[in-house]
């Protein structure tokens, strides 16, 4: 094996200094902190009053451009090469600035891993959905853009269900990705569509069920996405099927778990409003 250019071994290659201070991702955009010179991504850096790295006064910053080319060298020649095992590297540093609110770093490195995941090709059809799904939520949410998030679980979408043999589609992350694009479909209040999106999640996490892939309080809660659009839309009818449709699942007693028992509460309290309104709209 060729020797590292930086002096690390085998054996130290997950010892080492290329990682940002706070959010432990490999620095993007990596700044030094003053006067210290540690290194940071530049988004975290201004976050820190005292180095977590070596607990000076951080009393400033500077770029670091040549520490990029330093990080460059330490991955070519520690870091994964390519397909599924490199995507999964940018994945894990993408969770990891996204965990710290870096989330221009996290969008980048999510970049990164689709990338990789792509020259995979069919085997990481999987990989890719996550990617583009949690991207777009940090496009939708954390960077105000909505149109590209909406087309970001659009592919996500066409990804999970491109394939060819039903029993592989992976219906959890599907159901997931539904639920996470009608949240942005709701939070515009195109109703009608997440609407639509919330009746597709709940087809896909009762598929889910039956195949023993998530429980009966993921079902619950899609429904319960899809009841509350249908209040906002003002079909309070099926609304209120919905609600005691949901109600009935739900376990009784000391079976019922605590994001269980929130959702029966919910359920209750939207079934009281919706008949105060039936009540002022039709009094006797």
């Amino acid at each position: 094996m060729a020797s590292c250019p930086l002096g690390y071994g085998s054996g130290k290659a997950k010892d080492h200094p290329m990682a940002c201070a706070s959010c432990h991702g490999i620095a993007f955009e990596p700044t030094y902190a003053l006067v210290c010179k540690c290194i940071y991504c530049n988004a975290c850096v201004g976050d820190v009053r005292d180095c977590y790295s070596c607990g000076r006064d951080i009393e400033g910053s500077e770029p670091a451009p040549e520490f990029q080319e330093k990080i460059n060298v330490f991955l070519s020649a520690h870091g994964p090469k390519e397909g599924r095992e490199l995507g999964m590297f940018w994945l894990e540093q993408a969770v990891k600035h996204e965990k710290k609110g870096n989330f221009m770093a996290a969008d980048a490195r999510y970049i990164q891993a689709l990338e990789a995941f792509r020259e995979d090709g069919k085997n990481s059809k999987q990989e890719i959905a996550i990617c583009m799904s949690k991207q777009a939520e940090i496009r939708w949410q954390r960077l105000s853009d909505v149109e590209s998030g909406r087309e970001m679980f659009k592919e996500a979408v066409r990804q999970l269900i491109s394939e060819t043999n039903p029993e592989n589609v992976d219906f959890t992350t599907l159901a997931v990705t539904y639920m996470k694009w009608g949240a942005l479909e709701h939070s515009i209040a195109n109703l009608r569509a997440a609407a639509e999106l919330f009746k597709c999640a709940t087809e896909a996490r009762e598929n889910a069920f039956v195949k023993g892939m998530c429980d009966g309080e993921d079902v619950v809660a899609s429904r319960f996405a899809l009841a509350n659009v249908r209040v906002d839309l003002g079909e309070n009818k099926a609304a209120e099927e919905l609600f005691r449709e949901l109600l009935e699942t739900l376990p009784q007693g000391d079976q019922l778990t605590a994001r269980g028992n929130a959702m029966r509460q919910m359920a209750e309290e939207r079934l009281r409003d919706i008949h105060t309104s039936s009540t002022e709209l039709n009094p006797r």
